[in-house]
């Protein structure tokens, strides 16, 4: 047996070949939704007038992350598209990667058949051949836009009045438009032009309790054949987790998923609440970890100015100790730095993702600062963003003290 194939057995040995955890991935969609009754029956009876060959009202899907939006939409998606009565096409789109006008009416244009370039048409052109090729369809397109307030608010609307222009203007196909949202108001925003051909219906999906919850990780279970895997009293944990945080089914499945995959590496089960500890710790972990490994390079440069300061005693850290050091650092890697009108943004986003605390605070006749404080240990921090090839250099703490003149 070789070196690989030995590795290979030591995981098939370990039982992991036994369990499919793909039924718990955020892009799988079940063969079958719950606690969603009332939401199908409005979407469906509004889609179901293709039967009848009269054309649906537009849609706005309202709901906070995790409500089963996007879970329902592709459920039903698909099967409007296994109908054997009419000829419809599902075009799911997802606003962070479809994230300007050219992508959406490709991936519009190619789902009818079009022959379109990556890039390098005009919009003009591209407006044109989409058109004919959905037109040449004869058939009805459900075009779904995930995530269209981050779109909105990026490019504005003109692509929703384009899409809704072609529509006009075709005989033999017909487009019904379905934006998924969490931001209720998105539809204020619009422009007269655009909302006047909308038409749209609007349904609500409101946080799941957690009695629903228990329900859905229950389902997933029995689906993926893991019942044998986890203690009730675990599963009712994890409901109860999400229950407090918003109603998210979505993090309840990936808590799930996590808390299974602990007890199946630690060949501990079925797990109980302790492993469902270990996940959300884990989890949470990760998370922050990831937010500041993503970090622009001069916020993680802001973010370690702070992180030393703290580390030699500074308390209630001002903006202007925090620019002093963070000009300090940028010299000593050798790029210019940001303004202090931007450094003042830079903290303004790091306190929105709760990596610190700045609050403003009065300093009499010397006007208004922020006080500064960091809400993770700076162990953890520095191990983080020393993986930063160009703050790798910075290491020695008695180098850095003096450098940065604190």
């Amino acid at each position: 047996m070789t070196g690989y194939d030995k590795i290979i057995e030591k995981y098939i040995l370990n039982g992991i070949e036994k369990v499919d955890l793909s039924y718990f991935e955020p892009s799988y969609i079940p063969e079958r939704i719950i606690h969603r009754d009332e939401e199908i029956d409005v979407i469906m009876k509004n889609l179901a007038l293709i039967f009848k060959k009269i054309t649906p009202k537009n849609m706005f899907i309202f709901g906070k992350t995790g409500t089963g939006k996007t879970a329902v939409i592709k459920f039903l998606g698909r099967a409007m598209m296994n109908s054997k009565n009419e000829k419809i096409n599902f075009v799911y789109m997802n606003c962070q990667i479809n994230d300007n006008s050219y992508s959406l009416l490709y991936t519009l244009g190619r789902s009818a058949g079009a022959e379109i370039p990556v890039t390098g048409w005009s919009m003009d052109r591209l407006f044109n051949s989409v058109k004919d090729s959905v037109e040449k369809f004869s058939g009805y397109f459900i075009v779904v836009m995930d995530e269209i307030d981050r779109y909105i608010k990026k490019n504005g609307d003109d692509i929703l009045y384009s899409i809704l222009l072609m529509n006009s203007e075709m005989q033999n196909s017909r487009i019904i438009l379905i934006g998924i949202t969490n931001d209720v108001t998105i539809i204020d925003h619009l422009d007269p032009r655009v909302k006047s051909r909308l038409n749209e219906e609007k349904v609500v999906f409101p946080p799941y309790n957690q009695f629903e919850i228990y329900d859905i990780l229950k389902d997933r279970i029995e689906m993926a054949k893991m019942a044998g895997y986890i203690t009730d009293s675990a599963i009712r944990y994890i409901s109860a987790i999400a229950a407090q945080e918003n109603g998210d089914a979505r993090k309840a499945i990936d808590l799930l998923k996590s808390t299974l995959q602990i007890g199946i590496d630690l060949k501990n089960v079925p797990v109980e609440e302790k492993h469902v500890n270990i996940a959300k710790s884990k989890i949470e972990y990760d998370a922050i970890s990831e937010t500041i490994r993503s970090l622009p390079l001069h916020s993680k440069i802001v973010l370690l100015s702070i992180t030393l300061l703290k580390e030699y005693g500074n308390v209630n850290i001002t903006t202007g100790e925090i620019y002093n050091a963070y000009r300090n650092l940028t010299n000593m890697i050798n790029i210019p730095p940001l303004t202090s009108r931007r450094l003042t943004d830079i903290l303004s986003d790091l306190d929105m993702l709760g990596i610190i605390n700045a609050k403003v605070i009065s300093m009499g006749r010397y006007g208004r600062s922020k006080i500064v404080d960091i809400m993770l240990s700076s162990s953890f921090i520095k191990s983080i963003l020393m993986e930063e090839e160009l703050l790798k250099s910075i290491k020695d703490s008695t180098r850095k003290q003096s450098q940065l003149k604190i």
